[in-house]
């Protein structure tokens, strides 16, 4: 279960179950009065968090007043979702974080590390989500083999691995699911990265999307390059959300795109304009890092300079399984020397550091690349 799930799951149990002491024990969900669930970039350009409530949440011409939805949030749980993907230029946000506004309020805050490191000690605790642990992603696996009808026993050699070099990608669901499909359909399935499995998803959903709408696969390619160029814009401004603005000019539609589907509509907002998101900010840093390989390379040089790698990890290690050739050793020597840890960061050494996942990615090593790691390798 990921950070926005699980922050929808409190939300979706408070508004749909009476407080079981079974079930919840002794301080639950159901103690407040009541719960707000948010998009962060719903706050930015508000000034009042009343009024982002009125927008997003409430249907129109509801009869209740700024000042009767302040009482209630003052007793409420307040969650934002996605700090990470609408921090900037947000004072509403940042005030309710630092307990301007509302202080007697509970709120909840989710975010991808990194981000929310400045603002930490306004927080009274810090819930890491780690993702599956052993026990879990058997019983994933095991699921997984009953409902496509393949004996468990094929999938043994795959949670033997999860407990050695795949470690790392078997903890994310979506990651696992993929590594299933390939266990299940690819014989050589263990040689696999990171930026492979999402290869193997990438062309999963092309050859879909083909013979879905009776398509020639080259028709499918061209949206899917236009929706990388999308994607990339999306990842400069630090968003999820795209809309049919975001595809004027381009010779396919934000409908087109979504039946790839690397994109969903989002349920319609009560005034907003129609919206879609990607399904996981991960496929947003593929999409966006395979518009990164296919730039000028002179631009990608310039681009890669101004890049924060600490904030951009995912797209660098996709770039690392994308680039071949000169086009590698210049995106090394542009990045290796800014590699840090995320100070977040739990798991062990050996998974956490950001030059090890990227030079997991490669296939090959040529002379000339090992010479520039040695040369720029961090002590």
């Amino acid at each position: 279960m990921g950070k926005s799930t699980l922050a929808r799951m409190l939300a979706y149990k408070w508004s749909n179950a009476d407080c079981r002491e079974e079930e919840c024990g002794q301080q639950c969900v159901h103690g407040f009065k009541c719960v707000v669930f948010l998009n962060a970039k719903d706050l930015t350009e508000k000034s009042q968090l009343s009024d982002a409530i009125c927008q997003h949440l409430l249907p129109p011409n509801t009869a209740v007043s700024a000042e009767e939805l302040d009482a209630i949030l003052r007793q409420s749980l307040i969650i934002i979702d996605g700090y990470d993907e609408g921090s900037k230029n947000n004072p509403l946000l940042n005030c309710l974080i630092q307990s301007s506004i509302f202080s007697e309020a509970t709120v909840l805050v989710t975010s991808r590390p990194s981000y929310l490191t400045e603002s930490l000690n306004h927080f009274d605790g810090i819930f890491t989500l780690c993702g599956l642990d052993g026990p879990q992603q058997e019983r994933f696996v095991a699921k997984f083999a009953k409902q496509m009808a393949i004996p468990e026993e094929n999938f043994a050699d795959l949670l033997q691995q999860a407990k050695k070099e795949l470690s790392d990608l078997c903890q994310c669901p979506l990651l696992l699911t993929l590594l299933c499909l390939m266990c299940s359909q690819k014989p050589n399935w263990k040689d696999v990265s990171r930026s492979d499995l999402y290869n193997s998803l990438y062309d999963f959903l092309l050859d879909r999307a083909s013979q879905r709408n009776q398509r020639p696969r080259e028709d499918i390619q061209r949206i899917l390059l236009h929706l990388q160029s999308v994607a990339f814009r999306a990842l400069e401004r630090d968003d999820l959300i795209v809309g049919n603005d975001d595809f004027l000019g381009l010779p396919c539609s934000a409908e087109e795109a979504c039946d790839v589907g690397f994109i969903v509509k989002d349920l319609p907002g009560m005034h907003g304009p129609e919206q879609f998101s990607f399904g996981h900010k991960t496929l947003l840093e593929y999409l966006a890092s395979r518009h990164v390989k296919t730039m000028d390379p002179v631009l990608r040089e310039d681009w890669l300079k101004n890049l924060n790698i600490a904030l951009n990890q995912s797209l660098i290690v996709f770039l690392f399984g994308l680039v071949e050739g000169q086009d590698l050793c210049h995106l090394v020597s542009a990045t290796l020397p800014r590699m840090q840890y995320s100070s977040l960061a739990i798991p062990k050494c050996s998974q956490a550091h950001l030059l090890l996942q990227c030079l997991s990615q490669l296939h090959s090593m040529t002379d000339e690349l090992e010479g520039i790691i040695i040369s720029l390798c961090p002590t």
